[in-house]
């Protein structure tokens, strides 16, 4: 089977799997938006009936049932959340509960967590009759909007949020454009993104839309080079080697980070 022929969503979900792993996944979140995020997105990748734990370090946080990429029930809580949320518990959510649901995920992931995910096949089919909530409409309760509705230029978004480490852009047939003045920027780290740009087809064929391609080099060690796939052509950003690993987690972690917006 070829790229081209797998499903959008079997595709989503291989993608995540490859990234992410089937077992318990683990992440640190530093905000509420980024662990709302985290949690929003693990649900809508449950397509066949799950059982979801989530847990900080403080131990479990809740169980949920998921299934069709909606939360069905909230099945467990820790005992600092159950006191504010007994009636949700062990049942099935309907729109009306939106609210109480949102106030109790906002409860639950302050930020500054390590959250734990794990899941398990769930034997009894749901019931047809029960939606569940789902993630759009629990993400706008939570005054939230997803990160592309709201950034349509990652690129550029990513450019500002770096500008402390970011050294200079590069764009093809353009000199680059120097961000920090006083930083040296070698004839052949430019040129290496010049080549780059020589063979536009195959960095199109390497690199999708939302890619970025992140490297570094033995010389000229304290520089990195990254390269973006875009609309209107490719990108080479030069940038402090030590962000590296920064940068890369910002621009993974972008499109599961929401954004506040006005819910009405």
């Amino acid at each position: 089977m070829t790229g081209k022929e797998v499903p959008a969503d079997l595709a989503t979900i291989l993608s995540r799997a490859a990234a992410l792993g089937t077992g318990p996944r683990r992440i640190e979140v530093a905000t509420s938006e980024e662990a709302l995020g985290s949690v929003l997105d693990a649900i809508a990748s449950c397509i066949l009936p799950r059982r979801m734990t989530v847990s900080d370090e403080s131990g479990l946080l809740l169980g949920m049932e998921v299934a069709s990429g909606n939360l069905m029930q909230l099945i467990d809580a820790s005992t600092s959340l159950r006191a504010g949320c007994a009636d949700l518990i062990s049942r099935p959510l309907r729109p009306a509960d939106l609210g109480p649901v949102a106030a109790l995920l906002s409860r639950a992931f302050p930020g500054e967590q390590v959250i734990t995910f794990s899941t398990s096949p769930h034997g009894a089919a749901s019931d047809p009759t029960h939606a569940g909530l789902t993630c759009p409409a629990m993400l706008h309760t939570l005054g939230l909007t997803s990160f592309d509705l709201a950034v349509p230029d990652r690129l550029a978004y990513l450019i500002e949020a770096a500008d402390e480490v970011l050294i200079a852009i590069c764009r093809p047939g353009q000199k680059p454009l120097v961000t920090q003045p006083g930083q040296p920027l070698p004839d052949d780290l430019s040129n290496l993104a010049g080549k780059a740009f020589d063979d536009q087809n195959n960095l199109g064929n390497i690199l999708k839309e939302n890619e970025i391609l992140l490297m570094t080099r033995r010389v000229d060690a304290d520089l990195a080079l990254g390269l973006v796939h875009t609309e209107t052509g490719p990108v080479a950003l030069i940038f402090k080697a030590d962000s590296l690993p920064e940068i890369a987690a910002y621009w993974a972690n972008m499109a599961n980070t929401p954004l506040i917006c006005d819910p009405a």
